[in-house]
């Protein structure tokens, strides 16, 4: 039985939390995909004159014409034919 989720009311919307939405062995395997299918990159951030390796790996995805940017780090889309540009594993579209 599917379990409702969780409603967080922020100020500009909400959020639905499903704290159990995949079992363990579901999320092992989306997890592996993804490492495997999306293209991660470490960007590195000049902070007091130093650059610094940030401790994250990153990849921007979103439709088509947009992008992200903060510190000076440019996201650009990533495109990819089938499933409207996304990898299939985050459109669950196999």
């Amino acid at each position: 039985m599917q379990q409702l989720p969780d409603i967080i009311d922020l100020p500009e919307g909400q959020l639905c939390y499903w704290p159990e939405w995949l079992s363990l062995p579901e999320a092992d395997h989306f997890y592996q995909q993804l490492l495997e299918e999306v293209p991660w990159r470490q960007d590195s951030i000049l902070l007091y004159g130093k650059v610094h390796k940030l401790p994250r790996l990153q990849c921007w995805y979103g439709d088509s014409g947009t992008g992200y940017s903060y510190s000076g780090i440019r996201l650009l889309k990533i495109f990819r034919s089938g499933c409207g540009g996304w990898v299939m594993t985050l459109t669950l579209c196999w």
